[in-house]
């Protein structure tokens, strides 16, 4: 059953890593907010290669979590999916230096609290 949870596990990286380098290709030179009506933005929004590599590795994590899904009740795999607001917030803090303010990380505590009662038996 061990390595169901790792997959379980993996196919949130794969998701928090997904949208970590979306959040990057979206940051990088070029002002897509307000660009996007042109042709010319979509092409270079979409050929970005952070971008490119978020599908991609979005994808993936979509085909580990169907596998993770025969395995767990939806009840109990999508609320786990949760831990990826740590994940992300935690990512967000060294990559992109962002801050987390105090409420944030009370919050942040409450989901890990709530993720290790779920999984309690």
């Amino acid at each position: 059953m061990l390595k169901y949870y790792c997959l379980l596990l993996i196919s949130i990286l794969l998701n928090c890593t997904s949208l970590i380098l979306l959040k990057k290709g979206i940051l990088i030179g070029h002002n897509y907010i307000n660009a996007l009506n042109k042709l010319s933005s979509w092409i270079h929004l979409l050929t970005n290669s952070y971008i490119l590599l978020s599908i991609f590795i979005f994808g993936v994590g979509a085909i580990t979590w169907m596998f993770s899904l025969t395995k767990f009740d939806l009840s109990l795999a999508y609320p786990a999916s949760s831990i990826s607001y740590v994940v992300i917030a935690i990512a967000s803090c060294y990559i992109f230096g962002e801050t987390i303010p105090f409420h944030r990380w009370l919050g942040i505590g409450i989901i890990i609290f709530g993720v290790i009662v779920m999984f309690q038996k």
